[in-house]
């Protein structure tokens, strides 16, 4: 079995406000597009990474591939740390049933709690869906729904990350075999229309959100869901942001939210210490794997 292990990275900002304002919290979901030591040499690359990455509080980052793990703390290194209310409650990789390899990726679950949400308890279920096994993958979330839920005891969750889910890798007769689409109770946000890859060769929406629970739907900001064109934002030829990755980033915003402290007095974009958990929680993980699996990183 071959793992390609997501990092879901905590960020927060703080906004310039003059009384109290609703304001939002804005999650992220990037497939990178193999970060590993040969995109962490590319100082303009990263860079442009990290622009990405500070405009959210909360950044899912697909494909590192680097055992080190001296890529993404390059990343994480170009962002100021600090802790502005997001906080990691439980995290864990979901455990396939014995005998069974449903995914090539397994899901990885992190429940946060944003003490100045409205909503303040949420689970993110972070995965890279393989191309070729992209339908039976997509059938099997269902199940590990339902294990999020049991286990947390949650309504609340957003699956999210590159799904894989469109064009020839999930054919149009497909769609109907897999529940958590055809099902009421789940919410795709990015429909089949969004183009969520930078090449202008294709037009696929890989990447999606699924969002689940009442409260959990409530608390999306109505329109706030889409792609991030970075090219356009930067100023990128198609060349030049294939380097940074082949895929936009998805992102929505949670509303009713209230700003970390309403005595800024400017803005600026700070790291959460969330990470120090994810990162112990990556070096019992590789440590395990590493024993019994080849670990593609």
């Amino acid at each position: 079995m071959i793992l390609r292990v997501s990092w879901l990275i905590g960020l927060c900002w703080l906004l310039a406000v003059t009384v109290p304002a609703a304001l939002s919290l804005k999650i992220g979901a990037f497939n990178v597009r193999v970060l590993g030591p040969s995109k962490a040499s590319k100082d303009n690359v990263m860079k442009y990474l990290a622009q990405i990455a500070v405009r959210y509080d909360i950044l899912l980052i697909q494909e590192i591939r680097d055992n080190t793990g001296e890529a993404i703390q390059q990343l994480l290194q170009r962002i100021r740390e600090e802790d502005h209310g997001i906080k990691v409650l439980k995290k864990y990789v979901y455990k396939e049933e014995s005998g069974t390899d449903p995914f090539e990726r397994e899901p990885y679950i992190v429940q946060f709690r944003a003490s100045n949400c409205a909503l303040k308890d949420f689970t993110l279920v972070a995965i890279h869906i393989a191309p070729l096994t992209a339908v039976s993958e997509l059938i099997e979330l269902k199940t590990v729904y339902e294990d999020v839920r049991r286990n947390l005891r949650t309504d609340n969750i957003i699956i999210m990350g590159d799904l894989n889910a469109a064009c020839s890798y999930v054919p149009k007769k497909r769609w109907p075999d897999i529940d958590i689409r055809q099902n009421s109770k789940f919410w795709w946000p990015i429909g089949d229309e969004v183009d969520t890859t930078v090449n202008s060769n294709t037009d696929c929406a890989y990447d999606r959100f699924i969002i689940a629970g009442e409260s959990m739907k409530a608390a999306v900001l109505p329109g706030s869901a889409g792609t991030f064109d970075f090219p356009a934002e930067y100023g990128l030829t198609e060349e030049k942001a294939m380097n940074v990755s082949d895929h936009y980033p998805i992102e929505l915003s949670l509303q009713n939210c209230q700003s970390a402290s309403s005595k800024a007095s400017h803005r600026h974009q700070a790291m959460s210490t969330v990470m120090q958990g994810i990162q112990k929680l990556w070096k019992q993980f590789v440590g395990h794997f590493s024993r019994q699996h080849r670990v593609e990183l």
